[in-house]
């Protein structure tokens, strides 16, 4: 009998071991995991006589864990409640709330997630009975990312601050990681891309790469996004394969499939439709292998657009219906009425305004019906375009009104929510810093260092404000502009039998708006520069070529005015730079020498290579890459002592004036200026005063 005894005890220990050891590796390696559970469910069968019901419950809440990493959600859901059957016999609450936990995050993988804000409320409330620090936390910002999922952005930024409050309090590394990037995606919505990388690379260095690679993977994905979202096409394409390739390694299909889809949105965007297609296709395989039924639609409304962008409507046509198939029976209402404003624009294109009109008036009806408002006046926009395709232009113009009207209430709505989030992010920092600045009260000196640091950042955070809402103003005034210039165009191209007056005006409205769209390009370059958004894609390359190029392109507007433009360039210079942004800075300084030089005139560009000395050399190859300076003198109105002080700040109107009546925005050389720093450079001009011209300098380093 005793050795019985001690022969169950130490089978209870082994197995108990065990457990603790497939519980640590259920997420990260759960095929390996299920095969150690068939053991312990072998042993636990043969001794079903005796009263093992923990270990039973354990096995079986293990089991869910390795199930839902492998997307198996119906047998973890399975699991899940035979493991909440037995931890409820046993009366061990904080059992079932890590149970609920799970069910929770099956639920939210499965997009269904008021299910899943239940089960995690149930267990938030177990949590905080029990006094479950470590534990709380976690459902916390598993409650802020469901309500970040259902676009509650100030709730879900209110339970992630609770949560990292509780997890920098225990030095929990791993759930400071989670919410970082949970706290990234909240910047991502409010325009503050700088400081969502700065989050999300937070969140990196604290991540184990021997076992976290589905995290690391998903916030390099994050990260793409964003880069995605800027315009660094090929930097987020280096990311999305890295985390395909880390994903694959470790066999985690789910995530596999989830970087193919971002790769391939990476490559449409590049235009690189055959890449963007494979990917695509190749993550609708492994959605469809692993049973997520909304990425599966997705994938097919990825691969619609692939075709649509290839001109081939029918096969485009084919996979929308298969998408908007899927959804109808899943019931995703919201992205129903999207996917049928997607099939009405591309029967549009595909000349079948009949059936466009039939998806549109259901999209807009269902929009309308549900209080779906950007889904409304994304229908509204498209109705308005077939109407005007169908020459019922007082029907198209009164769509259009309508579509503005519902676009400028959501604006005014998320601008709202942004500001609210704003709000809330500076009161959680405020009272941060306030509790910073009562520990050290006793130290006077201490105190008033605090104090200064807390005004200095209230200002940056005040800029940083004004900032975000000068991009936001900026972007949100390219569509409307859009609408203009195309009813403008509208007008010119039917002008036959129209009173000449009516054709000129359209011309000066086409003329204003694309100045108006000018200004704005500027005001979001600057906007990039100011909060460290853009980044540089280097390469060597050739000045003297790139001078050239800039010139010939500006040649005609000095044609019209009678000017010359001569060219003295020495060879073989080459520097480290992005041409896109160095042909932008020196497109301006030329365009301004045209700009604002009289007819007639002459306009000198010269390149010529300095040592590092900063002397000029007069050798082809110097042993010392030194420096290149660029040269661009006008005949012009020449600057003031007063025009020097604000030459290259922003907004700023100097003494000259256009001598064609051209425009200009007051942005171009503070962009230069910012876009010559970001490059290593300097930029200035001379000028011996008004009526003399004018000569603007460029240094950069050379490279050989």
């Amino acid at each position: 009998m005793r050795d019985s005894i001690q022969e169950a005890q130490k089978t209870r220990a082994a197995l108990r071991e065990k457990l603790e050891h497939v519980k640590d590796i259920a997420l990260s390696r759960p095929t390996q995991a299920m095969r150690m559970l068939e053991e312990v469910f072998e042993t636990l069968n043969k001794r079903a006589d005796e009263n093992w019901l923990d270990l039973q419950a354990e096995a079986h809440r293990c089991l869910s864990l390795a199930q839902t990493s492998l997307a198996r959600y119906d047998e973890a859901i399975e699991s899940s409640r035979k493991a909440l059957i037995g931890f409820r016999q046993l009366g061990d609450k904080k059992m079932i709330a890590s149970v609920l936990n799970n069910l929770g995050r099956i639920e939210y993988f499965r997009a269904n997630y008021h299910k899943a804000l239940e089960f995690y409320q149930d267990c938030l409330a177990l949590r905080r009975e029990l006094g479950d620090k470590q534990g709380l936390a976690g459902t916390l910002n598993n409650i802020g990312l469901i309500y970040y999922s259902i676009e509650n952005h100030a709730d879900a930024l209110r339970f992630y601050e609770e949560s990292l409050a509780i997890k920098r309090e225990l030095g929990d590394k791993k759930g400071i990681a989670a919410t970082l990037n949970n706290l990234g995606l909240i910047h991502v919505l409010l325009g503050d891309y700088a400081k969502a990388i700065e989050r999300y690379k937070e969140s990196l260095s604290l991540r184990d790469p021997s076992i976290e690679t589905r995290e690391i993977s998903n916030i390099q994905i994050n990260i793409g996004e964003v880069y995605l979202s800027l315009g660094e096409r090929r930097a987020a394409l280096d990311l999305f394969q890295e985390s395909l390739k880390m994903s694959q390694a470790v066999g985690d299909r789910r995530q596999e499939a989830i970087a193919l889809r971002a790769l391939g949105t990476a490559y449409q965007e590049l235009n690189e439709l055959d890449e963007a297609m494979r990917c695509y296709q190749d993550a609708l395989a492994l959605f469809e292998e692993i049973g997520l039924q909304n990425s599966v639609a997705t994938a097919f409304g990825n691969i619609a657009s692939i075709y649509e962008a290839k001109g081939d409507y029918d096969l485009a046509y084919q996979f929308y219906q298969d998408c908007l198939r899927r959804l109808r029976e899943l019931g995703d209402q919201p992205t129903i009425v999207r996917t049928l404003v997607l099939i009405g624009k591309l029967l549009v294109a595909k000349g079948d305004y009949d059936l466009a009109e039939t998806y549109l008036d259901e999209a807009l009806q269902t929009a309308e019906a549900r209080g779906m408002k950007r889904q409304r006046y994304e229908a509204l926009e498209q109705l308005a375009n077939l109407y005007a395709r169908r020459q019922r232009f007082e029907l198209a113009y009164e769509t259009y009104q309508r579509y503005h009207r519902a676009k400028e209430e959501v604006f005014n709505e998320e601008q709202g929510r942004k500001l609210a989030m704003q709000q809330a992010l500076f009161e959680n920092e405020q009272a941060r810093k306030e509790a910073e600045r009562h520990k050290r009260q006793s130290q006077e000196l201490a105190a008033a260092l605090a104090e200064t640091q807390r005004l200095k950042r209230i200002a940056e955070e005040a800029n940083a404000f004004k900032t975000e809402l000068l991009g936001i103003a900026a972007h949100d005034l390219k569509n409307p502009l859009q609408a203009v210039m195309g009813f403008a165009q509208i007008i010119k191209e039917r002008q036959e039998g129209l009173p000449a007056d009516i054709v000129k005006a359209a011309e000066f409205i086409e003329r204003s708006a694309k100045r108006m769209h000018a200004l704005i390009e500027d005001l979001l370059n600057s906007v990039k520069l100011e909060t460290s958004a853009m980044t540089l894609e280097k390469s060597r390359a050739s000045l003297p070529e790139l001078l050239r190029a800039v010139v010939e392109h500006n040649r005609p507007n000095a044609d019209k005015k009678s000017q010359t433009i001569e060219l003295l360039l020495e060879e073989n210079c080459f520097a480290e730079i992005d041409s896109d942004r160095m042909r932008e800075v020196f497109d301006n300084l030329v365009s301004n020498a045209i700009k604002y030089s009289p007819r007639g005139k002459r306009i000198v560009v010269s390149l010529r290579r300095l040592a590092s000395d900063g002397q000029p050399t007069q050798s082809d190859k110097p042993t010392d890459a030194g420096w290149l300076r660029v040269a661009v003198q006008d005949e012009g109105q020449g600057l003031t002592e007063q025009d020097k002080t604000k030459l290259f700040g922003k907004f700023q109107r100097l003494s000259a004036r256009p001598t064609g009546g051209e425009s200009s925005t007051g942005l171009g050389l503070s962009i230069v200026k910012q876009l010559v720093e970001l490059h290593g450079g300097r930029v200035w001009a001379e000028s011996e005063g008004a009526g003399k011209g004018a000569t603007f300098f460029v240094e950069l380093p050379a490279c050989h």
